[in-house]
């Protein structure tokens, strides 16, 4: 599937219902932050904003039950993209049946939809001098990225990923704008009763100038 988006046109490619894929060849500058957590207890992509869904299905709606065994509000479900640096390319990301969770402190990334959709998570325990770690890695046999292994950063035991969202670019109208004032069409008789431009009236319009500045 190929779509326009603010960094240029990316063609993604199926990888489960879930989760479709492309990669950026041309370097780019990130300007991505640690703004996403991976949730091991989430059943799907849990978004905050609203502007960063390129499809949205009010119908999608559902209850959430938090780990405290309350409930969280979801608005919709849908589409949302994102790109990953990784190294001096980028990994572009369109995940699919997203949910609108704007109570959440942040985005969450469900671990069971990725590794439904083929990407091992893993979780690497400290080992002599190198610090634990969290790795997504794509199969050995994908097609376009075997075996790439994008890590997080870890933050207070919690693993972070740095991504750049980004929304579909709206294609532009070719429809006539519609003006919020039409104008009066000259075949419709006016409401009020027409009145002749005269100097006379004039003179009185413009608080009784001279009847030579008229």
């Amino acid at each position: 599937m190929g779509v326009d988006t603010a960094f240029g046109p990316v063609g993604y490619m199926a990888m489960s219902p879930d989760l479709e894929y492309a990669l950026s060849s041309s370097p780019m500058v990130s300007t991505s932050r640690v703004n996403t957590l991976l949730d091991s207890g989430c059943s799907h992509h849990l978004i905050k904003d609203r502007s960063l869904f390129s499809t949205y299905d009010v119908s999608g709606t559902t209850s959430v039950t938090t780990a405290n065994c309350r409930s969280l509000n979801t608005l919709a479900s849908g589409d949302v993209m994102l790109r990953i640096p990784f190294e001096d390319r980028f990994v572009n990301l369109l995940l699919r049946n997203c949910l609108h969770a704007p109570d959440v402190p942040l985005h969450l990334l469900s671990v069971g939809v990725l590794q439904h959709s083929r990407i091992a998570i893993h979780f690497e325990p400290a080992s002599g001098h190198e610090s634990p770690y969290t790795e997504l890695v794509f199969p050995d046999n994908h097609p376009v990225l075997p075996s790439f292994a994008l890590r997080a950063t870890l933050i207070r035991r919690l693993s972070f990923l740095a991504c750049d969202f980004f929304a579909v670019i709206p294609p532009v109208s070719t429809l006539s704008p519609v003006l919020a004032c039409p104008g009066l069409d000259s075949q419709v008789e006016s409401t009020f009763r027409r009145v002749e431009h005269t100097p006379g009236l004039w003179h009185r319009r413009l608080s009784h100038l001279g009847m030579d500045a008229v």
